[in-house]
């Protein structure tokens, strides 16, 4: 503001090319998107009207379109995080864009990236064909409101049969997060399978055999059922980590809690053969 009430005599910068402060980093980087661009244009304006707005920070969010296929992105990545040297786990989880029985379903391939520690959300992608943008604006609202992991099973989110699902993506990958906050569940990504293979661990396929035989083995792992575990965990050594392997991770997670409160140490290979298989092609072989 100028000596003068009814002038400002300061250059205002705004917009795709300047600084901005990340909300969750709270450092400077450059987001250029024209959401971030109008709110600051907005800002401004309150300003030079006498309103001040206080400037929270930017997510980054933003979403593209490839022929039929959506991806959307919200936060921080992994790349990321890895860079700043901040503690965080991630999930992998795959559900449909509404009611599966309903014509048209599609799949939503959802990851969540969090912090182990205080539950705090950093981000999330999310790839489909249909209703990728609907979550990612859940996720990106939750991290400006303050959410955590603990919040995400109780978003009330709505349901009908055309539109989403009972528990929707998000409130899963919340349940999926809490697990691991809280101790009861230990998860492994794709890219550690070769080394607890090396390490000389039990890696174990909980597929049903017919899945096995129509979608393909997972070299190395050995086939017991979910429903047959508890029979043939004799087949099982006890003195190796077992790695579990479904098709999604919801499976694996059920017989992960089996094998512990038998004794075992294992783990859960998140996203399971649904991401092991495009990720390691070379380690899927069928008959």
């Amino acid at each position: 503001m100028s000596s003068s009430e009814r002038m400002f005599g300061i250059f205002i910068f705004v917009g795709d090319a300047v600084l901005v402060k990340h909300m969750i980093t709270q450092e400077e980087t450059l987001i250029s998107l024209a959401s971030p661009a109008n709110r600051q244009g907005r800002q401004v304006a309150d300003a030079m009207s006498g309103l001040p707005r206080k400037h929270r920070g930017s997510l980054g969010t933003s979403i593209l379109r490839a022929f039929s296929i959506g991806a959307g992105s919200t936060g921080l990545n992994e790349r990321q995080l890895q860079a700043l040297g901040y503690p965080y786990e991630s999930v992998h989880i795959t559900g449909k864009n509404h009611a599966g029985y309903f014509p048209n379903a599609t799949a939503i391939n959802f990851k969540l990236i969090f912090n182990p520690q205080s539950g705090a959300i950093y981000g999330a992608q999310v790839v489909g064909e249909d209703g990728v943008d609907k979550r990612i604006d859940v996720v990106a609202t939750a991290i400006k409101g303050g959410m955590t992991v603990e919040d995400l099973p109780e978003l009330e989110l709505t349901y009908a049969p055309p539109f989403g699902t009972a528990k929707d993506v998000v409130n899963i990958a919340g349940y999926a997060t809490l697990n691991i906050v809280e101790g009861y569940s230990e998860a492994i990504q794709w890219d550690e399978v070769e080394h607890y293979r090396n390490q000389g661990a039990y890696l174990l396929d909980v597929r049903d055999a017919m899945e096995v035989k129509e979608d393909g083995a997972l070299d190395g792992f050995h086939n017991i059922p979910l429903n047959y575990l508890r029979r043939r965990l004799h087949e099982i050594p006890e003195d190796l980590e077992v790695i579990v392997a479904c098709h999604s991770g919801q499976r694996s997670y059920s017989a992960m809690r089996v094998l512990k409160q038998a004794g075992y140490k294992a783990k859960n290979l998140d996203g399971a053969f649904k991401y092991q298989a495009p990720m390691h092609p070379q380690s899927v072989s069928k008959e």
